[in-house]
């Protein structure tokens, strides 16, 4: 998408690349260095395609700030902002702009300086670099003095908390609430930049102690102090802005009211930028009122009506944010427009009141309410508008439990959005998101498709959580193994426990620790929530969760319960126990979940259910080992499994009479015979035909003639297979029968070089996404056709097995 193509000195010049301009140009009216490339002053850009970004450092004398640029009047007058090094991100216009964009820079010479540990009084200062003015409000009033234009005040590292009275505004009202740092006087271009970012300095305003308000407005006032108020062309940048405080709608006076931490003169003539804003409280706009918010963090404030209201909002982050009491009309945002902006934690009854949002990511609120947007997304949002305005969708933030809302690499926000180009993005989209919320490139995908949300320069592994029942301890919290957690309920019900993250379980017996079912009918030694994944470091044969049969005192215990989504890999499961008339006595995932819950690697035994599925019920098992499980009603049906799908499995001999797998989807199995006198069919019969589909799987025991074989092998003649009869013409040509001996196939469900197995089954009928190896490890397709049953024959991996069954 880096596609510079040509570079215009006054004259249309020839490209540079292949292609033709698909845009409109950007001419530069100073010099400027584009993607590391020094160009003169007058210079045009063209793209090649579109979306396209350019990294522009304007050159500028020692000494001298740039601080934004301008798009001409012709396309808005929109500014752009850089970072601390003078750099812009820029996103060229779209093709519907068509001609050519001028941006005009405006440079910075005249300072004042303000340093919050100089011991100095401000008296004796001058607010030179060398002697600066320790009150952040005395530096600005110096500055003022000056009466120029273009002015910055340059602020060092430090706590601003000094100052603040009540304020004169332009227009000659008295009685405003107190601000820290308050521009009283329109100024054209006047900034106050923290030259050390937000990490390192802060402006602290002060709740009202004298208010006497009720909860929760404690600390509410009109003798709060606000961290700034802005007029006419100001701007922040840079700030931790803490603790602002204006009143609630008791006030007399709206300026009481309104802008907890920033209170500016307008959205287009007032800007915060870089800043955090936390713990800022007020009646309608708690964090930031009428002014533009451009890369900043708003967390932990609290609002009545509003938190913020009347502005453009730009790559920007809020987290655990609160409105409190309930007036009508009450909304986070309100004559608002958002773009990239990412909203989390926010309170599940309230609302979002927008005037449009593009490119953002809205989760946890009561309802969405925008008149104009696309390409935004939304999660547990209960009312919102039409798909074409919001994606309802989990964004897959890294931890928003602890307010980590970076998108993990898997998350569906990343290169879906298609380049802005149409009419419902607004005319100014391009204008507006040039970076993102840490001053990066916005991330554009090969294909030229967008991201959404105000964090996009990197996108972060999903998180790990560790359980070790020998070393661990629930006290822990979970993120390294040396810190891992004892149980496995301790891990699932973890704060860092959410979609996307995968818990490492170290070798040994799982045995305590229950949690409860979503319909409470069972207990469960683990039940894994949406999404997450539960997998073993020692394989099955070292790492076993284990159940346990009700007693006169203690109810029983399955093993494993999965939710939508979940994988487990790489257990033994045994000795899970349910009620009467509950399935899946060693693993259990919903019916309703059409089996996307995945068990991989396990070995399923001696677990026993009061319904279908003694070992597992309505989950996709790959490479599994399902044995002497039992179903104790009177149907018996599915001792196994129920439901689901079963696929490089091996199914041995169950207990009691009984139907190993009912209504389920058998791919490459292999069905041992029985080793008791007892009758078990492998099938059982329903009337759905999808639901009994066999394919390229092995029969070494009685099973159903009704039931739908493509590519298999059944033996008819062993003592526990009984008389009856299986026509080929019904079963196809594909179904071979032999007796047992002819099938060639060892105890642990291994295959002789001389089995009828061996390259024998249809690699149409077998996925790649089920796995490429067999249940021992071995590749799936060995001599270009793939065998029979769970077992590759392939004499070259004769060790190193997965695991053997005996």
């Amino acid at each position: 998408m880096k596609a510079l193509i040509t570079a215009v000195f006054g004259f249309i010049a020839c490209a540079v690349c292949a292609g033709e301009p698909v845009a409109g140009g950007i001419r530069f009216s100073r010099a400027v260095n584009v993607d590391g490339v020094d160009y003169p002053a007058g210079t045009t850009i063209y793209a090649e395609s579109y979306p396209t970004q350019f990294v522009v450092k304007p050159v500028v004398s020692a000494g001298t700030y740039i601080f934004y640029g301008t798009f001409d009047a012709n396309h808005g007058g929109q500014k752009v902002y850089p970072d601390y090094t003078g750099t812009t991100f820029m996103l060229m216009p779209p093709p519907t702009v068509g001609d050519v964009v001028e941006v005009t820079f405006s440079s910075y010479a005249n300072y004042v300086w303000a340093d919050a540990n100089t011991d100095v009084p401000d008296a004796e200062q001058d607010g030179t670099e060398e002697k600066p003015y320790r009150v952040l409000q005395k530096a600005v009033d110096g500055m003022l003095a000056k009466n120029k234009s273009y002015n910055m005040v340059l602020v060092k590292p430090g706590v601003y908390d000094e100052g603040g009275t009540p304020r004169i505004d332009g227009s000659g009202e008295n009685g405003r609430l107190a601000c820290r740092v308050c521009v009283g006087t329109a100024k054209q271009s006047f900034i106050i930049r923290a030259v050390g970012g937000p990490l390192v300095t802060s402006i602290v305003g002060a709740k009202d102690t004298t208010s006497g308000e009720p909860a929760p407005y404690e600390g509410w006032g009109t003798n709060g102090v606000r961290c700034v108020q802005l007029r006419d062309g100001g701007c922040l940048q840079g700030f931790t802005l803490i603790n602002g405080a204006g009143a609630r709608e008791t006030a007399a006076s709206a300026n009481h009211k309104q802008g907890g931490a920033v209170a500016g003169s307008g959205p287009s003539s007032a800007i915060v930028l870089d800043c955090v804003v936390s713990n800022a409280c007020a009646n309608a706009g708690g964090a930031i009122c009428s002014a533009s918010m451009v890369r900043c963090r708003v967390v932990d404030c609290v609002a009545r009506m509003s938190l913020v209201y009347n502005a453009n909002v730009v790559s920007c982050e809020f987290y655990g944010n609160r409105l409190v009491a309930q007036p009508a009309g009450q909304k986070y945002f309100e004559q608002c427009k958002l773009y990239n902006c990412t909203f989390a934690s926010g309170d599940t009854s309230r609302s979002i009141g927008i005037d449009a949002a593009y490119n953002s990511i809205i989760a946890d609120v009561g309802s969405i309410n925008a008149a104009a947007g696309a390409n935004n997304w939304a999660w547990n949002v209960t009312t919102r508008p039409d798909a074409s305005v919001f994606t309802v969708d989990n964004p897959l933030f890294r931890k928003p439990l602890t307010g980590d809302l970076r998108l993990t690499r898997i998350s569906p926000c990343i290169g879906s959005i298609e380049a802005p180009t149409g009419a419902n993005y607004g005319t100014n989209y391009w204008k507006f998101a040039t970076s993102d919320l840490n001053g990066g490139l916005l991330h554009v995908a090969a294909d030229g498709k967008l991201t959404a949300g105000a964090l996009q320069t990197e996108f972060p592994d999903e998180i790990a959580l560790y359980v070790d029942a020998t070393n661990g301890s629930d006290a822990n919290d979970g993120l390294q193994l040396g810190s891992a957690l004892k149980t496995l309920a301790a891990a699932m019900t973890n704060d860092n426990c959410f979609v996307g993250v995968t818990v490492y379980v170290a070798p040994g017996v799982y045995d305590s620790g229950t949690m409860a079912s979503d319909d409470g009918d069972v207990r469960n030694r683990v039940s894994i929530p949406e999404g997450v994944s539960l997998v073993s470091l020692g394989g099955a044969t070292n790492t076993v969760i284990m159940g346990a049969a009700a007693t006169e005192t203690t109810a029983p215990v399955r093993c494993v319960h999965m939710h939508r989504n979940t994988s487990l890999v790489g257990f033994t499961l045994t000795g899970g126990h349910t009620d009467s008339s509950v399935g899946g006595g060693g693993v259990y995932a919903p019916s309703a979940y059409g089996g996307k819950t995945r068990v991989s690697d396990c070995i399923i035994t001696n677990n026993v259910s009061g319904y279908r599925g003694g070992g597992a019920n309505a989950c996709a098992l790959y490479r599994c080992y399902l044995g002497n499980n039992e179903v104790t009603d009177s149907s018996r049906l599915g001792s196994a499994s129920n439901a689901g799908m079963l696929c490089n499995c091996i199914v041995d001999s169950q207990k009691t009479s009984s139907t190993r797998c009912y209504i389920t989807t058998i791919r490459n199995c292999t069905f041992l015979p029985t080793k008791t006198a007892n009758a078990q069919e492998a099938i059982g019969f329903s009337s759905s035909a999808d639901t009994n589909n066999c394919y390229n799987s092995i029969f070494l025991c009685k099973t159903r003639p009704e039931a739908n074989y493509v590519s298999c092998i059944i033996a008819t003649n062993a003592t526990d297979v009984g008389t009856r009869t299986f026509n080929p013409a019904v079963l196809g040509e594909t179904v071979r029968l032999v007796t047992v001996a002819e099938a060639k196939v060892k105890p642990n469900g291994g295959l002789w070089r001389s089995s009828p197995a061996v390259d024998a089954g249809s690699n149409a009928l077998y996925d790649m996404s089920w796995g490429d190896v067999d249940i021992r490890g071995a590749r799936r397709i060995v001599n270009g056709t793939i065998d029979i049953g769970a077992c590759e024959f392939d004499p070259s991996l004769l060790k190193g097995l997965m695991f053997i069954f005996r």
